[in-house]
């Protein structure tokens, strides 16, 4: 569907897949992961609802020469410096993408029938690219971009050994030895230009 405001949409997409198996009487496996896709280009959506709120109906969006007025003017319904949203939400752009992927993968090996090893390793990856792009307009001229990339990687692994004996019928013993190991490492760049030579 059509957002209230052009050029101004979210899209999400993911998938998860579920993976269980009994590959012998000893040895069960198996697969947990998600999926996802995010597509906003919605960042700027306040700040253009709030100056058409703000902007004085009577101030066209054109002027003669059919570009894009931008003239501030006095406006009796708010602030002098609202900007034309119509101008905001067609020229400009401001979005992000993001794709993250969570998973697990297990194994669980009976040893014996009281003594069973468990292990699983788990990642978790998240990337993220936001934009942002104005035009030149009055009072920003060449306009301004701004560009970022976040990467973050985590993956964690677990061991465990359980044991649960009957002894003689009247004693049990039951105990869990286990170990687990974590690390995440997290990059992030950025980048600003300004006074660029045209609006592409």
């Amino acid at each position: 569907d059509q957002s209230y405001i052009i050029n101004n949409q979210f899209s999400r997409y993911q998938g998860r897949v579920n993976i269980d198996n009994q590959l012998s009487k000893a040895l069960k496996a198996g697969v947990n992961m998600s999926l996802s896709y995010a597509d906003n280009s919605a960042l700027g959506a306040q700040s253009i609802y709030r100056n058409a709120i703000q902007k004085a109906p009577n101030i066209a969006i054109r002027d003669s020469s059919g570009k894009f007025n931008w003239l501030k003017g006095t406006n009796p319904t708010g602030p002098e410096n609202a900007n034309n949203p119509v101008a905001e939400a067609t020229t400009g752009k401001n979005y992000s993408r993001d794709s993250r992927v969570l998973g697990n993968v297990y194994a669980e090996l009976k040893l014996a029938p009281w003594l069973v090893l468990h292990s699983d390793f788990g990642t978790d990856w998240i990337s993220t690219r936001s934009y942002s792009r104005i035009i030149d307009r009055p009072g920003m001229t060449g306009g301004t971009a701004n560009e970022s990339q976040q990467q973050m990687i985590k993956w964690v692994v677990n061991n465990r050994i359980d044991v649960n004996k009957m002894i003689n019928d009247d004693h049990s013993i039951s105990a869990m030895i286990g170990q687990s190991f974590e690390k995440s490492v997290e990059s992030v760049n950025a980048v600003t230009g300004t006074g660029f030579l045209n609006d592409d």
